[in-house]
């Protein structure tokens, strides 16, 4: 589900053809690999592995990483967090995931008349058993005040998914270290569940948060209460570097752990080069968009 690549008229996948293939976006019609799922009438797109379109009306309900269910919740709360960032917590009849769960878990918003982005909502926390959800949803809305109207309001998910974590079993592995977590925008809501893990195994976490769209570093709300060491970046990217420069420096970090888009991987990537790639392990959650 990550575009990488060209072939024919639609974009390829590093994902296409591997276990994870089709993921959520073959489900909402929006599979950059697969024309005919992408709502065009013929196939164009020069995969020559097993069909996509095939895979996700034949098999998908059948492999094990993919079984997912829909879940009908109460929207207890609706907060606007910044330009199309929402946080919204919801409160169900059954359990809707496990605690521990995936790093990254995701759920897909199944309601058809709702203005959804391709970026799917985060777990960014978990509660009563997994009764309630706590998402950071990055809904379409013209206006923040429709979005409010969800309040009381029932909504379906299709899930839980899990994102691609590069170096996964490096974060989970760790124990009486120190973590360094740089979050941005949106991403910012994938951070509480890694520093729950963290902070499990032992370790120490340090987190940089850079607001980017997002009126203020919402993340704060959740990883005060998991007593992480905050740094606010402000809404500079720029800024987020050097601060992370800064700690690299001065502290004994075991693990850097990027939470954001491909340009702020890279950015990352250039800074552990200067002289800690040899010594700190890198994690990435690879961006859904």
């Amino acid at each position: 589900m990550l575009p990488c690549y060209g072939g024919g008229s639609s974009l390829a996948c590093i994902e296409v053809g591997s276990e994870k293939c089709p993921c959520f976006l073959a489900m909402i019609k929006s599979c950059p690999v697969c024309t005919y799922l992408s709502g065009e009438g013929s196939c164009d797109c020069q995969w020559t592995g097993v069909c996509v379109l095939l895979e996700s009306e034949w098999a998908f309900n059948a492999k094990g990483n993919y079984n997912t269910k829909k879940f009908i919740g109460r929207v207890d709360e609706v907060r606007y967090l910044g330009p199309n960032i929402f946080h919204v917590r919801l409160s169900f009849l059954v359990p809707v995931i496990s605690e521990p769960c995936k790093l990254g878990a995701f759920f897909v918003i199944a309601n058809p008349n709702l203005p959804v982005s391709l970026a799917p909502p985060f777990v960014c926390n978990i509660a009563d058993g997994g009764k309630i959800l706590e998402l950071i949803a990055p809904f379409s809305f013209p206006k923040e005040s429709g979005l409010l109207l969800l309040r009381g309001q029932q909504l379906e998910l299709l899930g839980p998914f899990s994102s691609a974590i590069i170096g996964e079993k490096a974060l989970r592995d760790l124990s009486g270290g120190t973590a360094l977590l740089i979050g941005e925008g949106f991403y910012q809501g994938a951070m509480v569940l890694a520093a729950k893990a963290l902070l499990t195994n032992g370790n120490k976490v340090k987190s940089i948060i850079v607001s980017g769209r997002a009126r203020r570093p919402y993340i704060l709300d959740f990883l005060e209460r998991e007593e992480a060491d905050i740094y606010w970046a402000g809404y500079s990217r720029k800024d987020g570097l050097s601060m992370m420069e800064e700690l690299l420096v001065s502290e004994e970090i075991d693990l850097v752990f990027c939470f954001g888009t491909f340009l702020h991987h890279v950015k990352v990537i250039s800074v552990l080069k200067k002289q800690w790639e040899k010594r700190i392990t890198p994690v990435f959650l690879s961006p859904l968009i």
